[in-house]
């Protein structure tokens, strides 16, 4: 369900839509509901996710001006010719560029891999391009590796149908009005706090102290929202009453905190929950807290506060700003996973490293689903298309802030084992703030 405050729109991963690509109209379209329907089978389902992915990166590469064609009158110097995989099949030896999915056919065989055929190399559900030789053997002796580039925002939405926000289309009145007060409302911020472990009265404390410090320098500092993220407890819950008892006390106890700060009334309260929260954790999306682990948080809080419980990943948009809300500890699972090395004299910061590929990929975990395990039919969800102008991807490592093609990609770091540090992000001048 999605949740409205004023100029901010939240919306669960489970409402928004799924599009794909019509190669017969060239644009992306809401597949009928009995195509919905057909794909039964988690097989099935798992096929056309990657179908998706590729079609959704495939498409973008082809608006990229380095790999369209060469026109009469113009330069192919700066061009590139992308050779499906399956035309490998009889070419003569030389130097080729593919684009496909890395994945592991079988043990110690690395393989690359588009819709139609496979050709033996590489590994692991990133799309990627390789440039490289074919031999005589049919083997191909890759030369150079790379993501396919992003495409900023603007382009994307230029290119396709308008209508592929994730919220409620805007009029061009709308867009004007809330453009408007975006850029002149400089005070405005959302604050982002990962790890708020309820369980743990010194984090109850310092999350006080927060609160109060919001206060306190009102109106300077005038957050619209407060995006709270689990883990919402230190020990992981695992199912039994006294269990459920204690996590619906935990949250009466945030209930009566936000009491204590009745100013703090015209704010919005978005809680996203964490891995070991009790919600599916293994798999994404993962849905919202249940409304009934938190019934007596509602009743302790005042009447007037808007509180919204919202699924992992969840998308926030603050007049016309697209914001996507990611809680998982993804920097170790993507490390533990790589294939090759990143290239740290090109670039020492493995978070840059990070936030590049959630970009490029336009996914938030391109992973295979054996390491990652996700809900098939709501891959789309994950998906980072068009570009969003912020991507919080929260996490247990130290706090960090990047930025990827014209997206701010940043992590509040854990609230209780970073000194209780937080993330402010201001909409008007697109800045980011360690608090």
């Amino acid at each position: 369900m999605g949740a409205a405050s004023g100029v901010l729109y939240a919306t669960s991963a489970f409402d928004m839509p799924r599009y794909v690509w019509d190669s017969y109209v060239n644009d992306f379209v809401t597949p009928p509901a009995d195509a919905v329907n057909a794909v039964g089978t988690t097989a099935a389902r798992r096929v056309a996710a990657h179908r998706d992915r590729y079609h959704l990166i495939y498409q973008r590469l082809m608006r990229n001006a380095h790999f369209q064609r060469a026109t009469l009158g113009s330069s192919a110097a700066d061009r590139f010719d992308i050779t499906p995989v399956k035309n490998l099949v009889g070419q003569a030896p030389g130097m080729y560029l593919l684009f496909g999915m890395l994945t592991q056919m079988s043990e110690h065989k690395l393989h690359l891999e588009d819709l139609d055929d496979t050709t033996g190399f590489f590994t692991h559900h990133a799309f990627v391009l390789v440039e490289g030789y074919l031999r005589p053997d049919r083997s191909f002796e890759i030369h150079t590796i790379a993501m396919p580039p992003a495409e900023e925002r603007t382009a994307t939405l230029k290119s396709l149908n308008p209508t592929l926000d994730f919220t409620p289309l805007l009029s061009e009145q709308d867009t004007a009005q809330l453009l408007q007060i975006e850029r002149t409302d400089d005070d405005a911020s959302i604050v982002f706090v990962s790890d708020v472990w309820l369980d743990q009265p010194h984090v109850v404390q310092a999350l006080r102290v927060m609160l109060e410090g919001f206060v306190a320098q009102a109106p300077t500092i005038s957050p619209r929202a407060f995006v709270l993220m689990g883990n919402f407890t230190l020990e992981p819950f695992v199912f039994s009453p006294q269990a459920v008892r204690a996590y619906r006390a935990h949250f009466a106890q945030l209930g009566s905190l936000l009491a204590e700060f009745p100013a703090l009334a015209a704010c919005h309260f978005i809680l996203v929950p964490g891995p070991t929260d009790p919600v599916d954790g293994m798999i994404l999306p993962q849905p919202a807290i249940p409304r009934d682990l938190l019934s007596d948080l509602y009743r302790k809080a005042p009447a007037n506060f808007s509180i919204s419980s919202m699924s992992n990943p969840c998308r926030i948009r603050y007049c016309t700003q697209d914001i996507v809300v990611f809680r998982q500890d993804l920097m170790a699972k993507m490390r533990r996973h790589l294939i090759l090395k990143p290239d740290v004299e090109l670039e020492p910061h493995m978070h840059q490293h990070l936030a590049k590929t959630v970009i490029d990929q336009s996914h938030l975990c391109p992973l295979p689903m054996r390491v990652q395990p996700r809900h098939a039919s709501f891959d789309h969800a994950l998906r980072l298309f068009p570009t969003p102008h912020v991507v919080v991807l929260a996490d247990r490592v130290d706090a960090y802030q990047a930025r990827a093609t014209e997206a701010d990609v940043f992590n509040p770091g854990s609230f209780p084992n970073n000194g209780f540090s937080f993330m402010l992000y201001y909409p008007s001048n697109r800045t980011v703030e360690e608090g």
